[in-house]
């Protein structure tokens, strides 16, 4: 009878045995992982962002001569808030990678700046930023970088929010100490791009400043302003010219153009035919902006052989940005068709300025553009609409109209519009076989006239400037940048890839994308539809309603006083249609009403599907080993206690 007993404890001391063991090997696989895995991650992001690209591992071995990177980071000071910390972690672990990967060309330094130290010192005299705690001591968590010709870059802060965009901004760093100099990009514009939306007036009133992508272009370029009267010798070192809202300019400029193009020369050009960015740059009191001219071009565009129509925009409804509008004293949403929010899908997969966008692309009563069938180029587009879109005039759009107001003007075409292409191949001179009368000729100084090219054309065209808005893809919060959108990347790809620089292309979409409700947003739009409908049957009733009290008039049931009171007749029409408009304001209330009620249902629903499914069907599978085995458990027991 007490062979159960001993095989009892027999088997509770195994038991032990095993968990001790267990926590053992445990301990051991976590000490060789510490040290012989460090910085490896498995990464199940859907943009890889914690993966290192292959164009980072390009550049990091292309590296000529050594450059120095020195982290300073308060690792005491920091240790109270998990995020700094957390985040401090990712970036020893990538600036380590990185060194490994660069064959001893890349050389990192961590520097701790504790409080009243030498090396708090230090990173003050560098430009690391001191971010104050609420016990009065300071972190510093910022890097920079030197190379062996006394060039110098600095991040001063290594702000968490910006985690996803980590391997770019130090790639970045890298990338611009590793060259001596440069690529030169003219810019030619009347956009207030260096000044910023509002102009001198909004920067005195401590706003203003370069918008966000002139402050990249100029952080990866060197950027050389050029004015309306630019000649061919303006062009001579330009490697790629970037021209947004041009002015109105002389035959002669926009010869040195065709002929910087026939030449080889690489050329990004924004056409808007409602440049709602073109207007904020005056002040009152000021010169006003310089108006832009969308039709300035025109003789190259149709060299190359596209139609632009500067009087014409593009409405998506399926695309359309949501916006926030008061309607009865309440703040709703409601699809602002002329402002696009492009998705992947409409982007070109195939082509480098726009293949690794994973994020949308915003845009501003946009136009769009054209390719001719008989044209000697290739037209190519880059950036399309839906099939829900459609063009109508500038000038009905110019002024911010009200949603309903586009909603009422829409009727869809099912044409998808090229909001963006790509020229390539030949196409002739827009001036035919002789310069202009006022472009210097080769008699004169200037270069031999081209009167076509073969093939070697590359432009990119863009029928928006808006997009260029930090009001379209940037929040700033005063310590770091907020980027929702891929404007800003998309206009970056596209200058590398007209420079034949690509290595930095592929981090610049690494952040993680913005993926649409599309069935919200499907529901958003048939409601809005309801609602513009109801409108439309109320001002229906209005208009039959005073056609009524005219015919009363004109029939002379009408009172000749204008103090005079109603008549019967009139009170009923009165009251009827107060009645009506009562009942229809209520059905419009109803209409939102269940609007609401149907996304946050559907909201739900997605939070159930996505946040507890998988870990409910797992607690389940769980549950039901667990019972299985204990099932078998208590099987062998009856069995030995019957034995």
């Amino acid at each position: 009878m007490s062979a159960p007993a001993e095989n009892g404890l027999s088997s509770a001391r195994a038991g032990a045995i095993a968990v001790v063991l267990i926590a053992v090997l445990f301990l051991s696989l976590n000490v060789i992982a510490e040290r012989a895995l460090t910085g490896a991650r498995l990464d199940f992001t859907e943009n890889r962002v914690y993966s290192l690209s292959q164009g980072a591992r390009t550049l990091l071995k292309d590296i000529e001569e050594p450059i120095d990177l020195t982290l300073y980071y308060s690792r005491e000071t920091a240790r109270e808030y998990a995020p700094v910390q957390a985040h401090s972690v990712r970036v020893r672990d990538m600036l380590e990678t990185f060194e490994a990967l660069s064959g001893g060309k890349l050389r990192v330094r961590q520097v701790e700046p504790a409080p009243f130290s030498e090396e708090e010192d230090e990173a003050n005299a560098a430009g690391i930023t001191a971010v104050p705690t609420q016990l009065g001591e300071a972190v510093y968590f910022g890097v920079v970088g030197e190379n062996s010709v006394d060039g110098r870059e600095i991040i001063p802060f290594l702000a968490p929010e910006r985690d996803a965009f980590l391997e770019y901004d130090l790639i970045r760093m890298i990338d611009r100490l590793n060259r001596p100099t440069l690529p030169k990009v003219g810019l030619l514009t009347t956009l207030p791009l260096a000044g910023g939306a509002g102009g001198p007036q909004a920067a005195l009133a401590g706003g203003g400043g370069p918008l966000q992508i002139y402050t990249l272009l100029t952080e990866a370029y060197d950027i050389v302003t050029l004015s309306a009267d630019l000649s061919a010798d303006d062009l001579l070192e330009i490697e790629t010219l970037i021209i947004a809202q041009p002015p109105a300019m002389s035959d002669a400029a926009v010869y040195a153009i065709d002929q910087f193009v026939l030449r080889g020369g690489r050329a990004m050009v924004f056409l808007d035919p409602v440049a709602q960015l073109a207007s904020s740059g005056g002040f009152p009191g000021g010169p006003p902006p310089i108006e832009g001219d969308p039709d300035a071009l025109r003789p190259l565009l149709t060299a190359w052989g596209v139609d632009f129509a500067a009087d014409r925009a593009v409405l998506d409804m399926e695309r359309a940005l949501a916006v926030g509008v008061m309607e009865d004293g309440r703040q709703v949403a409601r699809p602002y068709p002329l402002w696009l929010d492009l998705l992947p899908q409409d982007f070109d997969a195939a082509d480098p300025a726009t293949a690794d966008l994973a994020r949308t692309i915003r845009m501003g009563g946009a136009g769009f553009f054209i390719g001719r069938e008989d044209a000697a180029a290739t037209f190519t587009p880059l950036i399309q609409t839906s099939e829900l879109s459609m063009a109508v005039d500038a000038a009905r759009v110019a002024f911010d109209p009200q949603p309903l107001d586009l909603l009422r003007m829409f009727a869809p075409s099912s044409d998808r519009y090229a909001l963006a292409a790509r020229i390539t191949g030949g196409a002739p001179s827009a001036f035919g076989d002789a310069p202009p009368q006022d472009a210097p000729t080769e008699d004169g100084g200037g270069a031999e006239h081209i009167a076509e090219i073969a093939s070697g054309l590359n432009v990119i065209l863009v029928a928006d400037a808006d997009l260029l808005d930090d009001r379209f893809y940037i929040t700033d919060n005063g310590l770091f940048v907020s980027v929702t959108a891929d404007n800003g990347s998309f206009v970056l790809n596209a200058v590398d890839n007209l420079l034949g620089s690509d290595n930095l292309r592929a981090l610049r979409a690494r952040a993680p994308a913005n993926r649409p409700m599309t069935a919200i947003e499907d529901l958003r739009r048939a409601a809005d539809e309801r609602m513009l409908e109801e409108e439309e049957r109320l001002e229906a009733e209005l208009a039959s309603t005073e056609a009524r009290l005219e015919e009363l008039e004109r029939q002379g049931k009408l009172s000749d006083s204008v103090f005079a009171a109603p008549t019967a007749e009139e009170q009923t029409e009165i009251a009827r249609f107060q009645a009506e408009v009562l009942r229809i304001r209520g059905d419009l209330r109803r209409v939102q009403q269940d609007l609401s009620k149907d996304i946050d249902a559907l909201k739900g629903r997605l939070i159930f599907f996505n946040v507890w499914a998988a870990p409910l069907a797992f607690g389940l599978i769980a549950v039901g080993f667990a019972l299985r085995r204990r099932a078998r458990t208590a099987a062998k027991t009856d069995k030995g206690a019957t034995a």
